[in-house]
């Protein structure tokens, strides 16, 4: 069983810890391998992993790059077969080229959409040309861009900066829905998305205004049997949403909102060689015993209020 991961450490002979990453199993081998991404700490130029998905047979890594005739934001790509090696893709770059004027703001987010061959890669730029905030949204086509062919559809959302730090999302195969989780300075946005758009829709906002919820996921279909679900969590509450109807909510306990997901010019790709090094470790195996505490609320519409 293999896993593929990001993470940081520091390489032999270095000072500093780097953004890696890695490639280890489970079973049978004692040693891991990790490439750390380029990083200069006089200049403080370096790439720097954000987030990784598998799609299909290839596993798929999102870093932004600050160096020189980089790209602030790039995917690797390999065969999942081969991938921390030196005949493997992972030693190039698909740089995503952003206008001069926009800026990445944030981490980058990747979604893979169940077993088809297209995955959901946000990030959120400012946009100095007119001092706003935006929600980038590309859907992709891996085999499309393996080929040379860069099948994307990119939408954007205009964001308020009050809530435009991009923390999670997700995909409700069920309903052919993605909701994103955007946070900001003690509020929340989710946003309910159609990834098979491929043009300007409405889609739908919900509100929340008494916190930060900081993860959401499906609720699963045990449940509720005659109801699609997904669950956001902060501090103290969880709650609830019902998308049986996919992204075409009417009803909920925050406010709802419709919202413009805007048909953008998509980005030109650039493939370039873009070589790590790489090293290897042995595996330290830590057990942690997990210690199971009860939850006890009291649910108030969708939410479940903590005592």
């Amino acid at each position: 069983m293999k896993f593929l991961s990001i993470g940081e450490r520091t390489p032999p002979n270095h000072k500093y810890p780097y953004s890696c990453l890695l490639e280890y199993y489970l079973w049978g081998n004692t040693t891991y391998t990790y490439a750390p991404l380029a990083y200069n700490p006089q200049t403080n130029e370096k790439e720097i992993a954000d987030d990784v998905i598998t799609v299909g047979e290839y596993v798929v890594f999102a870093t932004r790059d600050t160096r020189t005739g980089h790209a602030p934001v790039n995917l690797r790509i390999s065969d999942t077969n081969c991938v921390l090696a030196l005949a493997s893709h992972i030693n190039e770059q698909w740089q995503f080229l952003l206008p001069d004027y926009e800026n990445v703001y944030g981490e980058i987010r990747l979604l893979p959409l169940g077993d088809i061959p297209f995955f959901i890669m946000a990030y959120t730029v400012f946009n100095s040309s007119n001092s706003q905030y935006y929600l980038c949204v590309h859907l992709i086509y891996l085999t499309g861009l393996l080929n040379g062919n860069n099948y994307i559809v990119s939408h954007e959302i205009e964001l308020e900066k009050k809530c435009s730090d991009l923390v999670d999302l997700i995909y409700e195969p069920m309903v052919q829905a993605i909701v994103v989780l955007l946070n900001g300075e003690g509020v929340s946005a989710l946003y309910h998305i159609s990834p098979s758009s491929n043009a300007t829709d409405m889609i739908v906002k919900l509100d929340y205004t008494d916190g930060n919820f900081y993860s959401i996921d499906t609720a699963g279909s045990d449940s509720y049997s005659n109801e699609v679900l997904y669950m956001a969590m902060g501090d103290n509450v969880i709650f609830l949403q019902n998308i049986s109807n996919g992204i075409n909510i009417t009803q909920s306990c925050l406010e709802i909102k419709g919202i413009l997901y805007t048909l953008r010019e998509p980005p030109i790709i650039n493939h370039i060689k873009a070589p790590l090094t790489f090293f290897s470790d042995d595996q330290v195996y830590d057990y942690i015993i997990d210690d199971a505490f009860d939850f006890y609320g009291t649910r108030i519409c969708n939410e479940v209020q903590a005592k």
